[in-house]
């Protein structure tokens, strides 16, 4: 299994691989701020999805019984204190809907997400300068002043809010430098490093996403036929009962139904929420441009240009899915 952001953070073994590019590697300024607005990516994350899911269960929970009640289930010793169960399972289930809208969960994911890409990006865009360097102490000299630069006009980008996800022009932030007509004595250790840390780690990254939207579609979209088929055979045997005057089984039979149906819109609102088609569409395009990336890369191509070009990919993958992402939601 891919351990996580390991492109950010590489082992002892890449270190010692790529000795004379240290400064690259190990970015301590991009780092620090990656840590920070990683943690508060995740947390928000997990907010937002955990209190939504849990939202939608218990509504769902709550609307069954409430049928269940009007059609089927007799009276029995506690029935008031299990309705009264219910009704709170609803109130929670509300007020869950109301934290994650106005505590920001939602804002807090993906403005912190949408910093973690643009400075893994930055840290990769730095890559280009060693094109250009001289020697180590000028790679770390040149990298160090253009991050301090970088990260100022990024705190500055974020400070719009949720608007910036808007507003984001993919172009306008790939700032590599051109190449130079000689590249310098670290050029070819710089590329090797970002074809592997890069190219290769986001390729693998966006073939994991796509086995694991397939099997969550696969999962989905077997629920999604056996409740609908589910629900109009339950509406067919409830109408046949009525014409048998067969109350009880009628009663059932609708009570059945209705679950069905509340599953069903329960499981559509649960799948609004992860965008499983447009983010299969996604990262098989995004796939693919990095295969494409990869086989240009593998020839005589310049440091400058490989950077540029798979970086405009990843930033057009992060405007993807900072539009998509704003439209999800849990609410009913």
């Amino acid at each position: 299994m891919q351990t996580a952001n390991r492109d950010m953070f590489p082992t002892e073994a890449t270190f010692a691989l790529y000795p004379r590019i240290r400064s690259l590697l190990e970015n301590a300024a991009i780092d620090d701020a990656f840590k920070r607005h990683e943690a508060l990516a995740v947390r928000g994350k997990r907010d937002y999805h955990l209190f939504g899911r849990i939202s939608i269960l218990l509504i769902a929970l709550s609307s069954v019984y409430n049928v269940a009640e009007g059609l089927v289930l007799p009276v029995f010793a506690g029935r008031f204190y299990v309705a009264f169960a219910m009704a709170l399972a609803a109130a929670l289930g509300i007020a869950l809907q109301a934290y994650i809208l106005f505590s920001h969960a939602k804002r807090r994911w993906l403005i912190n997400r949408f910093a973690c890409e643009r400075l893994r990006s930055l840290k990769f865009q730095a890559y280009a300068h060693a094109a250009a360097a001289a020697s180590e102490e000028d790679l770390a000299r040149t990298v160090s002043a253009w991050t301090s630069g970088e990260l100022v006009r990024l705190e500055n980008e974020l400070n719009a809010g949720m608007s910036l996800l808007d507003t984001f022009v993919p172009a306008k932030a790939l700032i590599a430098p051109p190449s130079p007509e000689a590249p310098g004595p670290l050029a070819a250790d710089a590329l090797a490093a970002f074809k592997e840390l890069r190219i290769a780690y986001q390729e693998r990254f966006a073939a994991s996403e796509l086995h694991r939207l397939g099997e969550n579609r696969r999962i989905l979209n077997s629920s999604a036929d056996l409740l609908y088929l589910s629900g109009a055979s339950l509406v067919f045997a409830s109408l046949i009962a009525k014409i048998l005057a067969a109350p009880d089984i009628g009663r059932w039979a609708d009570f059945l139904a209705v679950t069905s149906f509340i599953a069903g819109i329960s499981k559509t609102v649960l799948e609004n929420a992860t965008l499983s088609d447009p983010s299969t569409t996604r990262f098989e395009r995004y796939r693919q441009d990095i295969l494409d990336t990869s086989y240009a890369a593998s020839s005589d191509a310049a440091l400058a240009e490989t950077v540029v070009r798979m970086e405009r990919l990843a930033l057009e993958e992060l405007d993807d899915f900072a539009r998509a992402s704003k439209t999800i939601s849990y609410r009913l």
